[in-house]
């Protein structure tokens, strides 16, 4: 028999029956603040390996849209200790209303088991919840590039375009998740309606963030200095 590749390994494991799932971490997002019906960021250790996966589910059974990599196992075990200090087995959910983000946090390691749901963690003081998000989402997306934000599906007279133009290189995140590559940011489409944006300087520093409104059909352009 031969060797097993990092591709059979992630197959395996994607293919293998739900039943076989051991241990995961996923991070599961909902509601309007993201252009799709739900996205999940999932680590699974499972038939000899530990597949990370960011996949995007599209409204209305458009399908879905995934990239897959994979960790060691000593990389799971860090993720897991990352957690651990961060009290992440322990934390009740905490739901407000009016929600523009709702997070569904899935955690199972050996016997240890812990669930919970937060509402919009960025606006949420301390800043717990947010953490332990950050945590599993980054893993993810160190190892599989993220997806690209855009819903493909969105149809020209629901939609604008953003434009975020800035006087230092900066990342961007939309509505809670992070755009890819660093400003300027050109031809970024975006569901009609209110979005609130977060810059991040290159430099170090805090978020800016900002609330802006897309019109359908029509450019918007944002035009900062961080420094």
């Amino acid at each position: 028999m031969g060797s097993l590749t990092p591709v059979s390994l992630a197959l395996a494991a994607l293919l293998a029956p739900a039943g076989a799932l051991a241990d995961h971490l996923r991070v599961v997002l909902e509601g309007p603040a993201t252009p799709f019906a739900r996205v999940e960021h999932v680590v699974e250790r499972q038939a000899g390996a530990v597949v990370v996966r960011v996949g995007q589910h599209f409204a209305a059974d458009f399908g879905r849209r995934e990239a897959v990599g994979l960790l060691t196992e000593d990389d799971f075990a860090g993720l897991v200790a990352r957690l651990d200090a961060l009290g992440a087995f322990a934390l009740s959910s905490a739901r407000g209303p009016g929600a523009r983000s709702t997070w569904t946090v899935d955690l199972e390691a050996g016997a240890r088991r812990h669930r919970f749901t937060v509402t919009d963690p960025h606006d949420r003081p301390g800043g717990e919840h947010l953490a332990v998000i950050q945590v599993i989402r980054g893993a993810v997306e160190g190892q599989t590039g993220g997806l690209p934000y855009e819903d493909p599906f969105l149809l020209k007279e629901e939609a604008g375009v953003l434009q975020v133009v800035t006087d230092v290189q900066a990342r961007l995140r939309v509505d809670g998740l992070w755009i890819r590559g660093r400003t300027p940011v050109r031809g970024l489409r975006l569901a009609a309606g209110r979005h609130t944006l977060e810059l991040w300087p290159d430099g170090g520093g805090e978020a800016h963030p900002y609330d802006i409104k897309i019109d359908p059909g029509r450019t918007t352009t944002l035009r900062v200095e961080l420094r």
